[in-house]
């Protein structure tokens, strides 16, 4: 009797040997030739494989959940303060003898049209030292420059302190959306965005 040949299956099997052993070659090549594009950009962030823990995409969702939930919150305190001075318009130009209508409003709408001009530094500078720490800077200029509000002493003041925290109170608006790009995947996005997105609606009506 001949000796038996061993045979090698083919069909599913063998594609499944081949899908599970091209897909580690082909990243590796492409985290090789990352690191090597870093090493000639300091500026490139990139990671050590797909797997790395650093990588926010890496993270629990728990840890992303906070993350969302924490610039979401961001999100919603700065309109808040943007549209709570507007039942007591009234008020603060009678204390500080605003007659003109235009001035009066000015004091509500002067915090919105810095909402067009953060981003466009705050949004850069995010990209180039962390979305954390120009993050966290802007709110506490957001939160000094609001606690200034209750300390003008006259028209003038107030319209400048209104404006420097609403500098800083656009940054959640225009680095939020980075900070959950960062964190989830394209397709785990929705949820999200869609929690982060309603908190601009809800702000205005809760401040008013």
């Amino acid at each position: 009797m001949a000796d038996e040949v061993p045979t090698t299956k083919v069909g599913i099997a063998g594609r499944e040997d081949v899908e599970t052993q091209a897909p580690p070659l082909e990243r590796s090549k492409t985290w090789k030739a990352i690191k090597a594009k870093k090493d000639k950009d300091p500026n490139l962030v990139s990671w050590e494989g797909p797997d790395d823990p650093q990588n926010p995409k890496n993270w629990s969702a728990k840890r992303k959940w906070a993350a969302t939930f924490v610039v979401s919150c961001f999100t919603f305190i700065s309109p808040v303060a943007s549209s709570m001075v507007a039942p007591s318009l009234t008020t603060i130009a009678a204390d500080f003898g605003i007659t003109n209508e235009v001035e009066s409003q000015l004091v509500l709408s002067i915090f919105i049209l810095a909402y067009a001009v953060g981003p466009l530094f705050l949004g850069p500078l995010s990209e180039i030292f962390g979305r954390r720490i120009v993050l966290q800077l802007a709110n506490g200029f957001f939160l000094v420059f609001n606690l200034a509000c209750g300390f003008a002493q006259n028209s003038g003041q107030m319209i400048a302190f209104r404006f420097l925290s609403g500098l800083g109170g656009s940054a959640p608006l225009s680095i939020g959306g980075g900070v959950l790009g960062d964190v989830w995947l394209a397709h785990e996005r929705g949820r999200a965005v869609s929690v982060y997105s309603l908190m601009p609606l809800i702000g205005p009506a809760v401040g008013a």
